[in-house]
């Protein structure tokens, strides 16, 4: 009952519900480390530092059907990556119009749709509002939150009439407008799981400027001037000058560089922000946990020493044995690694489960019992021979002396006694009959 205790006297379901998860997933690889820091654990940092080697972080797709610029009917002008500079061009004039602002095709328009709290980055956006609108640069507010803050943006709609334009609602089919006549999209949240806005912005060839948190940070790579590669524009540090200056960086390109500009929202509209590319993740990181004894990779703790076949996962002292399971194909590959503590084996076997492989290991059953706690993916099986004379007469081959026989006989028995934890025993006295029995577990 420890994994419930938080404090002295505090019980916490999430604790305990990360404790017992085979695998823990979160919506973005950033977000994954950042949960493990105080700022972003909320109380549970330690323990998921503790519980790391099970966390993944997956970044979340769109629905690219209903946001999809080529066939959305919600906006002015249809477009695709061919057309997009000019039928964006259009969809900027529709939108100037329907605000309220000035036409002007030549005025740069950045767009924010978001709750407008906190979280999301308002504090700096309120702070910046002034000096980003300077006679060339338009601005669009879509959201509820706060009461400040919608205040606040009603003020600035005020203070600059014809720039900026607050609209203080819920309007789905207004936002995927702004999202198509934007010609940039600012998403500067203090913490970020993953985010949408800026994949749907991307999907609309909607250049997002973002702070470099959570899915923000995994999803744009920021625009580099000297080799064109990049497809935003970033912050890292959460203050309000830093968000300026990426806006003055993405008004520098947009204006003295509209080829570079046009290129990289091309760019954006060509990157896969669909669920696909998550979906195979979440296949991966969720059907290992199912062992599949058809295709499996044995792993061993320790390399093979002279005259000894370690199996790479069995421990045979027969290479003939070894050989006959190889040859047999019911193992895809080998692979040997240094290092016989269970740290450097435990890191291993989690590179093996994030490559998508299923991991046969052959172990003594104590030890098979504390890898069946951490891994549930993994096959245990304990290989040795059934006949106690044939047991003796090997370990006699390696012991220095008659009392060393029988240590290794009394753990041998001890190792019987816990059997329980392998997922399959197998006794090697012959290649025939291990190769017999592994190949009923793997039609079973």
């Amino acid at each position: 009952m420890d994994v419930f205790k938080e404090g002295w006297d505090g019980a916490n379901a999430m604790k305990a519900g990360l404790a017992y998860a085979d695998r823990i997933t979160t919506v973005s690889p950033t977000y994954a480390s950042e949960i493990q820091t105080q700022f972003y654990g909320d109380g549970l940092d330690a323990h998921l530092r503790h519980h790391n080697w099970k966390l993944r972080g997956i970044v979340n797709g769109i629905d690219s059907t209903q946001w999809d610029p080529a066939t959305d009917k919600l906006i002015a002008e249809q477009y695709t990556v061919e057309d997009a500079p000019e039928k964006k061009a259009a969809n900027k004039a529709a939108l100037q119009a329907e605000l309220g602002l000035e036409a002007d095709p030549d005025k740069m328009v950045f767009g924010l749709v978001s709750r407008l709290t906190d979280q999301k980055g308002l504090d700096l956006v309120n702070a910046i509002v002034p000096a980003m609108i300077d006679g060339n640069t338009q601005f669009v507010v879509l959201g509820t939150g706060d009461h400040w803050y919608e205040n606040a943006f009603r003020q600035y709609e005020e203070q600059f009439r014809g720039s900026v334009c607050s609209c203080i609602m819920y309007d789905e089919a207004r936002a995927h407008r702004i999202y198509a006549g934007s010609d940039a999209l600012l998403i500067p949240s203090l913490f970020e799981p993953c985010g949408l806005t800026q994949l749907i912005a991307m999907r609309f060839g909607t250049v997002p400027v973002v702070r470099e948190t959570g899915g923000l940070r995994d999803t744009v790579e920021p625009y580099n001037r000297f080799t064109g590669e990049g497809n935003g524009f970033t912050f890292d540090r959460y203050e309000d000058g830093l968000l300026l200056d990426a806006i003055n960086r993405a008004k520098d390109l947009y204006f003295n560089d509209r080829e570079a500009w046009n290129t990289m929202l091309r760019r954006d509209m060509q990157k896969d922000v669909s669920w696909d590319v998550p979906a195979q993740a979440y296949r991966a990181a969720l059907f290992r946990l199912r062992p599949d004894l058809s295709a499996v990779l044995p792993v061993t703790s320790r390399r093979m020493k002279e005259g000894e076949t370690d199996g790479v996962g069995f421990r045979f002292y027969d290479l003939e044995a070894w050989s006959a399971l190889k040859d047999a194909g019911g193992l895809l590959e080998t692979t040997e690694f240094a290092g016989n503590d269970y740290g450097t084996s435990r890191e291993f076997v989690v590179q093996l489960l994030d490559a998508g492989k299923n991991v046969l290991l052959s172990l003594e059953p104590d030890r098979a019992a504390q890898v069946k706690q951490n891994f549930p993916a993994a096959v245990c099986i304990w290989v040795e021979p059934s006949d106690e004379t044939l047991l003796r007469e090997r370990f006699s081959q390696r012991a220095r002396s008659e009392r060393e026989i029988e240590v290794r006989l009394r753990a041998a028995a001890e190792q019987r006694a816990a059997s329980g934890f392998c997922d399959l025993r197998i006794a090697d006295d012959d290649p025939a009959t291990t190769l017999r029995t592994l190949n009923e577990a793997i039609e079973a």
